[in-house]
C-alpha cells in the first residue's frame, strides 16, 4: 500500500507523463482525492474542502480539474 506521499508522486509522474503542467490547481485536486479516496465530491464540495484547508484554487481551475480527472479515470489512463 502507498503512502499519500508516494500516491501523490505518481499522480505528478503521471501529469509529466502525459505532458500537462504540474500546477497548484492539479496537486491540490490530486491531495483531497487521495485524502479521501472514498468519498465522491461535487465541483463545490470538492473547492469548498480546498479553500478550508487553506488551498487557493479558483472557480475555473477546480472544474477544469475535475473534469480531466473524471476523463482519465475513464479512459484508464
Amino acid at each position: 500500500v502507498l503512502s499519500r506521499a508516494e500516491l501523490e508522486g505518481v499522480v505528478i509522474e503521471t501529469l509529466r507523463r502525459h505532458n500537462y503542467r504540474v500546477t497548484m490547481p492539479r496537486v491540490l485536486v490530486a491531495r483531497e482525492f487521495i485524502a479521501h479516496p472514498h468519498k465522491p465530491f461535487s465541483a463545490y464540495e470538492l473547492h469548498d474542502s480546498i479553500t478550508a484547508g487553506g488551498g487557493k484554487i479558483d472557480d475555473k481551475s477546480y472544474r477544469t480539474e475535475i473534469q480531466r480527472a473524471v476523463l482519465h479515470a475513464v479512459d484508464g489512463n
